[in-house]
């Protein structure tokens, strides 16, 4: 009986010490940098962070800045995380731009900028919520868009 207790207590020890550990891990691993948080976020692993100021409103974008982040934008994204509002497209030509809503999943307001200001908002209906691809289109010639998750 006495050998049983033992072993018990070594167990409970090592499982105590094991929670404890990766309870430290967890709260010291908490002051990560931006990009290491948008990595965690899974869907958004190798993007960059950015800080935008829109008319008056600071937002929290991850960037599109490869052909693939630009083709895949907020598609698949189900909820509003804390780690960014949205995520920011940018061109090298400045030409009428056009974004749509498949598999998109989140409800959106998209601005349209030129030259580092906005010409323009449109908002794109999730594709729960349309029930059918919506297609938005800038009023003007856009170097860059940015999407705001609603």
């Amino acid at each position: 009986m006495i050998n049983f207790l033992r072993r018990s207590s070594v167990y409970i020890i090592a499982i105590v010490v094991v929670m404890v550990g990766l309870l430290l891990l967890q709260i010291f691993s908490s002051g990560e940098s931006d990009k290491k948080k948008v990595s965690n976020y899974g869907l958004w692993e190798n993007y960059k962070v950015e800080n935008l100021n829109i008319e008056g409103t600071d937002y929290k974008v991850v960037v599109a800045d490869t052909p693939q982040n630009r083709e895949k934008g907020l598609m698949f994204v189900r909820d509003r995380t804390e780690e960014f509002d949205g995520m920011v497209f940018r061109f090298q030509d400045q030409e009428t731009r056009n974004f749509w809503n498949k598999n998109t999943f989140v409800d959106l307001k998209l601005y349209w900028m030129l030259d580092g200001e906005a010409i323009g908002t449109s908002d794109l209906p999730s594709i729960e919520r349309s029930q059918d691809i919506v297609t938005v289109f800038s009023p003007g010639p856009a170097d860059t868009v940015v999407e705001i998750i609603q």
